[in-house]
C-alpha cells in the first residue's frame, strides 16, 4: 500500500507551508511598526491635550520640543464646577451649593483679565442672590474711614475683614472687599494688591504735597474707585498698574505737581478712568501716560487725558508726554478730545518739543488719524476734516495691516513686547501736522524705530517664518521627538510586503494546477 503523502504531494506541502509562514512573518514585521496602541490611541491621547481654550499645539506647550503638551487649562475645570451646578438653592442642596460655589470664585480670581471674560458666571450670581444661599463676591463691608498716613502698627485682617495694611511694607491687601469710606494712603511707596472683586469709594494721600507717593496696583482682582483719586500736589508722583492688575477710576484721576505736572501714569495691566464732566477734572490730568506692551488704557466721559507734560526750573518739556509701546492699546470714547498736551502759558516754546510728544508704533493709528501740533496744542485729528478726534477711537495693532512690518492685524494685549517700536514725531516745515517722509506716502508720522530685541513670544522662527508643528509642521516630528512614525507610510509598505507574499503563494498554485512536478 502506497504512503498517504506521496513526494509529489509532501514537496507541494513544504512549498506551501513556507509560503503561508511568510505571509504571517510579513505581517509579523508590519505591525510592530505601528504606533503604540494603534492610530486610534495616538490621535485621541493628542485630543485629549487640546481644548476649546488650547485647540492647537505651540511651542510655548512644549509638544514641538517634547512630544508632551504642558498646557494647563484653568478655564475648563471652572466650566465644569459652573455645569454640575443645579438650577436653584434649596436647604437640602445649600451646604453643597456654598462649597462648590467657594471653588468657583476662589478659582476665577486667580484668572487674568482676559481668560475671566471666557466665563459666564451669571448662573453662580443667580444661585448666591438665592435665600438660602451666603453672599459670595464682596462679602465684606467696612463703613468706617481707613486712615494708614501714620500707622505704626498693622491693621485688619484680610480674611475675616476683607483688607489688610502692612505697615512695615507699606502694602494694602484687599479681598472681595467693598470699603464705602475714604481710604487715606502714606507719602510713601504704596502696594495695593487686590484679590477678587474691590471697590472703595474714595482714594488719597495723607499729606498736602505727597512728593514721595508711588502707587503700585498689583494683584489678579479688580479695584474700583468710585470717587475721584486724587494724588495731585506734589512732584514726582507715579502711578503704575502692573500686568494682570485691573483698575476701575470712576472719577478719574489726578496726579502730580500744580498744573498737573512731573508726574506718571504707566499701565502693564488694565486701567479705565472715567471723566466727571468738571472740565478741571478729565478722565487722567497727569505730566506723562505711557502705555506699555500688554496693557490696555481706557478713557471715556467729558473729556480725555490731558497731559501737561514736565517741568524743571523754568524748562518745560512734552516730548514723549504721550507714549504707546509695542502691543499696548489706548481705547477712548470722549465728547471734547480723547487725549492732547498743552504747553505753559498758552503757548509752546521752543525747547519744549511738541513735534515729539506722542510717540505711537507705526500702523497703530487709525486710518483717518494723525497727530497735529499747534502753538497752543497737540491733538490727534482726522486727515479727511482736520478737526480733533473725538468718539470711539482705538490705538492699537488691531489698525495694523496684514502687510504691515510683517505684523498681522489681531496682535495680543496680554503678550509681552519684544521691543519698544516707538516712533517719534515730526513736524513738516509750514503747517506743524506731523507727516512721514516721503518713502511710500502711506503714514502720516515719521519713525525712528528704537532698536531692541525681536519678539520671540509667538512662537515663529522668525517675524514671517511660522515654526513648525506636530499638525503643520514639516518633516518627521516623531523621529525628531521620539514620537511614533507616520502610520500611513508604514501601512503602504506592509501592504506592499503582504502582496508579494499572496503572489508568492498564488504561483505555487498555478504550478501546481499545471502538472509540474516539483
Amino acid at each position: 500500500m502506497k504512503p498517504f503523502f506521496t513526494p509529489y504531494k509532501k514537496k507541494i506541502k513544504q512549498v506551501t507551508a513556507r509560503r503561508t509562514v511568510g505571509i504571517f512573518l510579513s505581517a509579523a514585521m508590519v505591525f510592530p511598526m505601528l504606533p503604540a496602541g494603534g492610530m486610534t490611541v495616538h490621535a485621541s491621547k493628542e485630543a485629549a491635550e487640546l481644548c476649546g481654550h488650547h485647540p492647537e499645539h505651540t511651542a510655548e506647550c512644549g509638544y514641538e520640543t517634547e512630544g508632551q503638551c504642558t498646557y494647563d487649562c484653568r478655564i475648563c475645570p471652572i466650566e465644569d464646577l459652573i455645569g454640575a451646578l443645579p438650577g436653584e438653592v434649596t436647604e437640602d442642596n445649600e451646604e453643597a451649593v456654598q462649597k462648590q460655589l467657594d471653588e468657583i470664585f476662589d478659582r476665577f480670581t486667580e484668572l487674568t483679565e482676559y481668560e475671566q471674560k471666557t466665563i459666564d458666571l451669571s448662573l453662580c450670581y443667580t444661585l448666591q442672590k438665592e435665600p438660602a444661599a451666603a453672599p459670595i463676591l464682596n462679602p465684606f463691608e467696612v463703613t468706617s474711614n481707613l486712615d494708614f498716613s501714620n500707622a505704626a502698627a498693622d491693621q485688619g485682617d484680610l480674611d475675616t475683614q476683607g483688607y489688610h495694611w502692612d505697615s512695615g511694607n507699606k502694602k494694602l491687601q484687599l479681598k472681595n472687599v467693598r470699603i464705602n469710606s475714604t481710604v487715606t494712603l502714606p507719602d510713601d511707596a504704596v502696594t495695593i494688591e487686590t484679590t477678587g472683586d474691590c471697590s472703595i469709594q474714595k482714594l488719597g494721600i495723607g499729606t498736602g504735597a505727597p512728593d514721595k507717593a508711588r502707587l503700585n496696583f498689583t494683584g489678579t482682582g479688580t479695584l474700583t474707585v468710585e470717587q475721584e483719586m486724587n494724588i495731585s500736589g506734589g512732584d514726582g508722583n507715579i502711578l503704575t498698574v502692573a500686568a494682570g492688575a485691573s483698575v476701575m477710576a470712576e472719577g478719574g484721576i489726578s496726579i502730580g505737581a500744580s498744573g498737573g505736572t512731573n508726574s506718571t501714569v504707566t499701565v502693564y495691566g488694565t486701567l479705565t478712568a472715567k471723566s466727571t464732566g468738571d472740565p478741571s477734572f478729565p478722565a487722567i490730568f497727569a505730566g506723562t501716560v505711557v502705555v506699555g506692551g500688554g496693557g490696555l488704557l481706557e478713557v471715556s466721559g467729558k473729556q480725555g487725558v490731558q497731559l501737561n507734560g514736565m517741568l524743571s526750573g523754568s524748562s518745560h518739556n512734552v516730548a514723549g508726554v504721550f507714549t504707546v509701546q509695542e502691543d499696548g492699546c489706548f481705547k477712548a470714547d470722549c465728547e471734547e478730545y480723547n487725549v492732547r498736551a498743552l504747553p505753559l502759558g498758552g503757548a509752546f516754546s521752543p525747547s519744549s518739543n511738541p513735534d515729539q510728544a506722542f510717540r505711537i508704533p507705526e500702523g497703530y493709528l487709525p486710518a483717518d488719524c494723525k497727530v497735529k501740533w499747534e502753538t497752543d496744542a497737540v491733538n490727534l485729528v482726522r486727515k479727511s476734516t482736520e478737526v480733533v478726534y473725538t468718539g470711539p477711537l482705538t490705538i492699537g495693532k488691531s489698525n495694523r495691516s496684514p502687510d504691515d512690518s510683517g505684523h498681522d492685524n489681531t496682535g495680543s494685549a496680554n503678550r509681552p513686547a519684544g521691543g519698544s517700536g516707538n516712533i517719534y514725531t515730526k513736524p513738516d516745515d509750514d503747517s506743524g501736522d506731523i507727516d512721514t517722509k516721503p518713502d511710500d506716502g502711506g503714514e502720516d508720522i515719521d519713525t525712528k524705530p528704537s532698536e531692541g530685541p525681536e519678539d520671540t513670544s509667538s512662537g515663529t522662527d522668525s517675524e514671517n517664518t511660522p515654526a513648525k508643528s506636530p499638525k503643520t509642521g514639516a518633516g518627521d516630528q516623531g523621529q525628531q521627538n521620539g514620537q511614533a512614525r507616520s502610520p500611513w507610510g508604514i501601512m503602504a509598505a506592509g501592504a506592499l510586503v503582504l502582496v508579494m507574499g499572496i503572489v508568492g503563494f498564488s504561483s505555487v498554485k498555478r504550478k501546481k494546477r499545471g502538472g509540474r512536478r516539483l
